[in-house]
């Protein structure tokens, strides 16, 4: 069933199977991982563009980075301000700012907004994104949990037998230098670390979770498709243990881009264009091709070829301030062709156009921006809304995701590895507004609400709103602008009653 979610990428895999795995869905997934990344690095063995009646070794295709441009206008616009925030309504103060302090510390020693930031990106060129928990009780308190990004290519799940929409547990596989031969660096094993939940007879969860760590010769490990005489272990590093009770989720954490129900992993933000992708790299290769021609010239003639001094053929010499001899009745002559490349840029153009509104990406997200659109609230979102909408789905998988870690770090990890222990506190990961602001209308708007007579907000609000804006405020400040404030809104009160009282009077008169 997977394997079709791959057919668009199919035509353009290249080189071998991974060695290490052997399902036909693995494969299928891992090839097209292969080829996407490719697509978004532009690499040349990813398309391949034919050089059209061309022998020459000097003319070479060209590539423009179409996936790339279309990843990074959906990324720029995804997920942004990734950050958490703890729910002031649970728990007592002192435990929410323990549990701030705490997750505080792990996004930065982890490095976490970098490691999202890179599987936001790699999410959308892929098509899944994953993170996984690990601790090592050696270390002191406050140091012992760890987040790390997992390359998609080396997760891969086990089905329940019980419940075809539930994952009984998922395998982390690498490749890593054999043991056995730690002279020669070119034996390798697959090293896989297995989470494995326990069930009942029934099949319902008991809450443990197993965790091995084993090494199995080169893609005889898969115990979901091998016959288990062809497992072949080379060593147990750590027997299946159970994690601390206290530890009841699998701490591996996937998300999916563009999720099709029924499928275990996403599709790439490119799927489905990777025909018109090429097309438009064969489309610029023949323009390129054709600027060639028409710069240097196809030419024919009946005469034979030059001859040198020995009598032996050789090339004609054709090029400024050449001058060509030819004999009588014979003809030296240019081939007419095409006389401008303006269809092939209105094909690339069309091609271009089609890509990018078959993702949702229109030209304002990728920096072709109209002034007057931008300036114009209602036009910005009306031209960003495809991309906006498209986005807030992918973003319900990802927080969901996100969220998930979070509760297992905060209520089971911290508890188990931390000491720390804050059972009512509850803690959810929140993002940005996609939406550009402007931020000089969005200033000049709250100067207007405190400076209207009377203030629609107070000094503090407005304080805050500009804080959004990088405005730093100290302690005193609102005393001192309140009472400032109350001056001038004094003085101007007096000379506006002083006019509007003139004016009566000349009225009266």
């Amino acid at each position: 069933m997977t394997t079709k979610q791959y057919n668009s990428a199919k035509p353009f895999w290249s080189g071998a199977a991974p060695a290490n795995v052997v399902g036909d869905d693995d494969i299928a997934r891992l090839r097209s991982y292969d080829f996407y990344e490719d697509a978004y690095h532009n690499r040349p063995e990813t398309f391949q563009v034919t050089l059209r009646g061309d022998d020459d070794e000097e003319q070479v295709p060209i590539y423009l980075p179409a996936a790339k441009k279309i990843i990074e206008a959906t990324n720029r616009f995804l997920a942004v301000d990734f950050d958490f925030v703890v729910d002031p309504n649970s728990g007592d103060s002192a435990a929410q700012e323990t549990m701030r302090l705490a997750v505080t510390n792990l996004f930065k020693r982890e490095q976490l907004h970098a490691k999202f930031a890179n599987n936001r990106r790699y999410g959308l060129i892929r098509g899944d994104a994953i993170f996984h928990i690990t601790a090592d009780d050696s270390k002191p308190e406050g140091q012992r949990i760890s987040i790390h990004e997992v390359d998609p290519r080396n997760y891969f799940v086990i089905p329940d037998a019980f419940d075809a929409n539930r994952i009984a547990g998922v395998y982390l596989v690498d490749i890593v230098q054999d043991p056995r031969a730690k002279d020669d660096k070119t034996k390798q094993v697959s090293r896989v670390q297995k989470y494995l939940r326990t069930q009942d007879t029934l099949g319902g969860f008991t809450g443990e979770i197993l965790s091995s760590l084993e090494l199995f010769e080169i893609g005889k490990w898969d115990e979901r498709t091998l016959k288990p005489s062809d497992i072949k272990k080379v060593s147990t590093l750590r027997p299946p243990t159970a994690l601390d009770p206290r530890i009841t989720s699998i701490p591996v954490y996937h998300w999916r881009n563009n999720t099709i129900p029924g499928f275990t992993f996403g599709n790439s933000q490119v799927s489905g264009i990777e025909s018109l992708i090429n097309g438009i790299n064969q489309s610029i290769t023949d323009q390129d091709l054709t600027l060639v021609m028409q710069g240097l010239g196809m030419y024919w003639t009946n005469a034979a070829p030059p001859q040198d001094e020995n009598g032996n053929d050789t090339d004609w010499q054709i090029g400024p301030r050449a001058v060509i001899e030819v004999g009588d009745q014979q003809t030296f002559g240019r081939v007419t062709g095409v006389s401008t490349v303006a269809p092939y840029l209105d094909h690339i153009k069309y091609l271009d156009a089609q890509a990018q509104e078959g993702t949702g990406v229109p030209d304002i997200a990728v920096g072709k921006v109209d002034v007057a659109v931008a300036e114009s609230g209602i036009s910005l979102q009306l031209q960003l809304a495809p991309i906006l909408a498209a986005n807030a789905e992918k973003e319900l998988e990802i927080l969901g995701k996100t969220d998930q870690m979070l509760y297992d770090l905060t209520h089971m990890w911290y508890p188990a590895y931390e000491g720390l222990d804050f059972p009512e506190v509850q803690v959810s990961t929140v993002i940005g507004d996609a939406m550009p602001q402007n931020r000089e209308a969005a200033i000049n708007e709250i100067l207007g609400l405190v400076s209207n007579l009377p203030p629609l907000i107070t000094i503090a609000q407005a304080q805050a709103k500009l804080a959004k804006w990088g405005y730093e405020f100290n302690l005193g400040d609102d005393t001192k602008v309140i009472q400032e404030a109350e001056a001038l809104a004094a003085q101007q009160d007096t000379y506006g009653n002083r006019y509007a009282q003139e004016l009566e009077d000349g009225a009266a008169e």
